[in-house]
């Protein structure tokens, strides 16, 4: 018998993903999933939204931007659900990117008591990247 994990997902609170945390706990529950945990992005290069850095090119990627806003608050939901929780091993998790792109940001997040679990990335894909990919997906 496979036991099946799910220890890579985004929620609305990505610009990737898609409904809410509930949600997806509740599809978790309802696929038997062993362990789940989310990991929506915080991707340390684009802490603030676009026009903070001036780049007009900046805003091409700008879906990415503001994940000072969109991470803390995915954390914070994803804890707040996670106290409710019966019947489902659940880490709350963050993707974290780009942490030497803003070091201080990233011990910021990474330091958070309330998550259990950290993925760590050091690329970032571009809105083209991310248009492209979903086209031929």
């Amino acid at each position: 018998m496979k036991t099946l994990i799910d220890m890579h997902t985004h929620t609305g609170f990505s610009p990737d993903g898609e409904g809410t945390v509930e949600q997806s706990l509740a599809k978790a529950k309802e696929l038997g999933l062993a362990a789940f945990a989310i990991t929506d992005h915080c991707d340390c290069n684009f802490r603030y939204k676009a026009d903070h850095y001036g780049d007009p090119e900046a805003l091409k990627d700008g879906m990415m931007y503001g994940s000072g806003e969109y991470a803390p608050a995915s954390i914070a939901a994803q804890y707040e659900a996670s106290q409710h929780l019966e019947g489902l091993n659940f880490l709350c998790g963050i993707e974290l990117g780009q942490p030497l792109q803003d070091i201080e940001f990233a011990e910021e997040i990474a330091s958070d008591k309330r998550l259990d679990f950290i993925i760590g990335t050091l690329c970032s894909m571009t809105l083209c990247a991310w248009d492209r990919w979903k086209r031929s997906s």
